[in-house]
């Protein structure tokens, strides 16, 4: 502001305007400019002096406090509220670990009801309740022992196991465990295939690899059918892989990546990388579901859709529905379900749909009709 004044006073002194001075014997004013400059001088020191008072002030300012009761002035004490300011930061940690060792049982009880909820995967529910066991002990010691170095190791996955066995449903579970925890800050899962890492030009993949990884850092980054990376377009999927690598180790803190695939072919995968496999060291394998297990994921899917089976001969068309499910190669598991109730309920719209055309507008009949829907 000061310098904005300056210049409206040069202008102002240009113009002739600036400290008029009139003669003794009443003639005209004229303007004189040796004042005129003495004065404009006298105004940018006053000032610059006033900034450079005005800038001490508000460094000195922050710094004061009150002197004790024998001295009766006060003094400067920076190194001190510097370590006031140290001491009230290590009580807020103190307070923010105490708080999370309190959620610790809260975690747990989410995690266990995510658990209960899907059907089979018991190895899976073991490696993760094993994951959240060592997650959670680590979290304590570093409360009680400060100087203490997390031993958990690198966090990124290796998903193993045919479709429709619940791969995506666990990734997004372990987002929210991971955030819940402390260990992830915005816990995303960000789900990407070959076609989004290599792009449609061969100089697009490490700029599109990257920007992939850019967008889940925080979160959870799952590689759908991880193998493909190998399949046809090699070289650009071992530059891919070279790039996730380097990205997964400089960005290990803050990101885990999860590769998902059938088992056989994943060992192509990380045979094109030699570091691919250290870089993965948690390995979940998703076992394809039994008979029964299909027969309870049917029976949700259509508890879901507000859909009931009404009677013990709907159960047995049910079971005889799924049962060649369980005969797939590879086994398309809960995805090949979720197609078939899909057929059964075109299948009842058609019924529904030619039944009602060739009903009268009587009402007792459209009632029969809505109950049967």
């Amino acid at each position: 502001w000061y310098l904005v004044l300056e210049c409206q006073l040069c202008q102002m002194w240009g113009s002739g305007w600036l400290l008029l001075r009139k003669r003794t014997d009443g003639a005209a004013a004229h303007a004189d400019p040796q004042l005129a400059n003495a004065v404009l001088l006298g105004i940018i020191l006053l000032l610059l002096l006033l900034k450079f008072v005005m800038d001490v002030h508000a460094r000195v300012l922050p710094l004061q406090v009150k002197g004790t009761a024998d001295h009766g002035h006060s003094r400067l004490l920076p190194f001190r509220r510097l370590r006031g300011r140290k001491l009230l930061s290590s009580l807020r940690v103190h307070v923010s670990r105490s708080s999370e060792l309190m959620d610790f049982c809260a975690v747990r009880a989410r995690l266990q009801s995510a658990l209960d909820a899907m059907v089979g995967l018991t190895c899976v529910k073991t490696h993760l309740s094993a994951l959240l066991d060592t997650l959670e002990m680590d979290q304590r010691r570093r409360t009680t022992a400060p100087s203490y170095v997390a031993c958990t190791g690198c966090m990124h996955m290796v998903f193993l196991g045919n479709p429709g066995t619940g791969k995506t449903a666990v990734a997004k579970l372990i987002a929210t465990l991971l955030r819940d925890m402390g260990i992830l800050r915005r816990g995303q899962l960000v789900v990407a295939k070959k076609a989004d890492l290599l792009g449609r030009y061969s100089n697009h993949v490490s700029r599109n690899t990257r920007a992939i990884i850019q967008k889940a850092l925080g979160g959870v980054l799952l590689i759908d059918e991880a193998y493909s990376l190998v399949q046809g377009e090699a070289e650009l999927g071992r530059e891919c892989i070279n790039v996730l690598v380097d990205m997964c180790y400089a960005f290990r803190e803050d990101l885990v990546v999860i590769l998902a695939g059938y088992t056989d072919t994943m060992t192509d995968l990380f045979a094109a990388n030699p570091g691919l496999a250290s870089r993965f060291p948690n390995r979940f394998s998703f076992h394809d579901y039994s008979l029964d297990e299909l027969e309870r994921i049917a029976t949700l899917m259509i508890r879901a859709a507000r859909f009931t089976v009404l009677d013990q001969p709907a159960h047995a068309a049910l079971r005889a529905m799924i049962e060649p499910i369980t005969r797939e190669v590879p086994c398309g598991n809960a995805r090949s379900v979720e197609n078939a109730i899909a057929a059964a309920v075109r299948a009842q719209s058609t019924r529904l749909s030619a039944r009602l055309s060739h009903v009268s507008a009587t009402s007792s009949e459209m009632i029969e009709v809505e109950e049967s829907l």
